[in-house]
C-alpha cells in the first residue's frame, strides 16, 4: 500500500452468548472459537435472573476472555458487576464493559 493509505485494520467479531447454555460444554466451544477468529468483544447475554448462574458464567467467561485480552460485557445484570469483582467502564446499550 502507499504511504498515503495505511493498510486496513482486520475486522473483528462482536460475539453475543446464547440466552441459555450449559457452561462446561459452552466454555470448551467458546475457547475454540476465540482461538480461531479475531474477536473484539464478548457480550454475556444470559437470560436467567439466577445470580449464582450468572456469576458462574461470568467468572468462567471472564477468565477465558481476559486470557486473550478480549473485553467481556455483561448485559442487563448491572448488580453483578461488583459481585464479580469487575469495574464498570463505558455503558453501551445498557451493558457494562468489564
Amino acid at each position: 500500500m502507499s504511504e498515503d493509505f495505511p493498510e486496513k485494520e482486520q475486522a473483528q467479531l462482536y460475539l453475543i452468548t446464547p440466552p441459555a447454555f450449559e457452561l462446561a460444554s459452552f466454555a470448551d466451544t467458546f475457547q475454540r472459537v476465540l482461538d480461531v477468529a479475531p474477536v473484539a468483544c464478548v457480550r454475556l447475554a444470559i437470560a436467567t435472573k439466577d445470580e449464582d448462574q450468572i456469576a458462574r458464567a461470568g467468572d468462567a467467561l471472564r477468565e477465558i476472555c481476559h486470557g486473550r485480552d478480549i473485553p467481556l460485557v455483561i448485559e442487563s445484570h448491572l448488580i453483578m458487576v461488583e459481585r464479580l469483582g469487575l469495574k464498570p467502564n463505558q455503558p453501551v446499550d445498557f451493558a457494562i464493559c468489564v
